[in-house]
């Protein structure tokens, strides 16, 4: 990759990920139990000795929330903009003609919560059962249609007449988590501009990086990427595993009947960094808010220690190597941080039992922005 001196000049603008699926779906009963929500791997992730108690959370003054009151998500785009972000990505799911999760995402557009900056993140890949160790059964196929996708980029379009939208260079951004699996993805995405612009829109497409050696953005119909985690959780390193072995008589047990694995937040920090430089020219730097998905794997759970300090240090990293996104007085250098709310993985700014709001200031001021 050729290395890009960022612009200076250029506005850094932060948007964290934004899980919608804080809310009982019937699809999550059936396979999952009834009332099942995000809450419950958090919930899980607490009963047991699967990880440090110091590498788990929960929330704190939002508790746990149900999306689809609007007052929930007011107080989340207040606390974004405490923490100096400038947007959130909020997952879409769609798949053939279905939308798989809804209710939120109509009810940010139809109430006005958050008042915040927001885009969509199409998230399409299968739901799966590899919570449970199963990733070869899979719950919902991602199915692509291509007499729809006159339907979903109608239903994406007709979301950029809100004011809230974010948009780089005056051009309305569009996040694609796996962007090489559409089928015939360069002429899908030429549709889409050629839509947006019929109605007056400009596009700008963000493709997720989901592991390393992607073509450069043009070549993949693309605006840019933004960094994956790519082979960030491949390995524990040999540090890792020698503080493993220190562990106490009953600790080392459990870790030997569930296989966890440490990964000290400091070096998949320094990993991050050296992998963004293997990526293509203008991909957007990505920040890791946590890390722990006990809740989701009981088994072969992995995790970290991140810290507000840690996460200062990431984003000042992610920001020093973020390249402008667009041209002229309209670029912004663009730093990703994985997520907002992911509390089933342990990835997460809204304020916890553990830190309060730490995180926030902690983001605000790597930011350079006051809370």
């Amino acid at each position: 990759m050729k290395t890009v001196t960022p612009d200076p000049g250029a506005e850094v603008a932060a948007f964290a990920y934004y899980l919608p699926q804080f809310y009982p779906l019937e699809l999550n009963s059936t396979w999952w139990g009834e009332g099942f929500t995000e809450w419950n791997s958090v919930l899980r992730a607490h009963r047991g000795w699967r990880s440090p108690e110091s590498t788990l959370t929960a929330p704190s003054e939002l508790g746990f929330y149900d999306l689809r009151a609007p007052h929930t998500r007011e107080r989340q785009g207040e606390l974004a903009a405490l923490a100096g972000l400038s947007a959130l990505c909020v997952y879409h799911y769609y798949s053939a003609g279905s939308r798989l999760l809804p209710e939120v995402e109509d009810a940010i557009m139809a109430d006005g919560k958050p008042d915040f900056p927001f885009f969509f993140g199409w998230a399409n890949h299968d739901w799966t059962l590899a919570w449970k160790g199963r990733p070869q059964d899979v719950i919902v196929k991602q199915e692509y249609d291509e007499h729809l996708n006159d339907d979903h980029i109608t239903r994406i379009v007709d979301s950029f007449a809100d004011s809230r939208y974010f948009m780089v260079n005056g051009r309305h951004v569009v996040l694609v988590y796996n962007p090489l699996q559409v089928p015939e993805y360069l002429a899908v995405f030429r549709k889409w501009r050629q839509f947006a612009a019929s109605r007056g829109y400009g596009l700008y497409l963000v493709g997720a990086a989901a592991r390393l050696g992607v073509p450069a953005a043009e070549a993949a119909g693309l605006d840019c990427w933004v960094q994956g985690t790519g082979e960030t959780f491949a390995v524990p390193s040999r540090v890792a595993q020698a503080r493993a072995s220190l562990r106490t008589p009953a600790r080392a047990l459990r870790h030997y009947r569930h296989r966890d694995r440490f990964f000290p937040y400091s070096e998949l920090l320094d990993k991050l960094n050296k992998d963004y430089f293997r990526y293509p020219e203008g991909t957007i730097p990505l920040v890791i808010s946590g890390w722990n998905n006990t809740g989701r794997r009981t088994r072969r759970a992995s995790y970290t220690d991140v810290t507000p300090g840690g996460l200062s240090e990431a984003i000042r990293r992610a920001v020093a190597v973020a390249p402008p996104q667009g041209e002229g007085d309209g670029a912004r250098r663009l730093v990703a941080i994985n997520a907002w709310n992911e509390w089933g993985e342990g990835m997460t700014l809204e304020p916890s039992v553990q830190w309060g709001r730490q995180m926030i200031e902690a983001c605000a001021r790597s930011l350079g922005h006051v809370t």
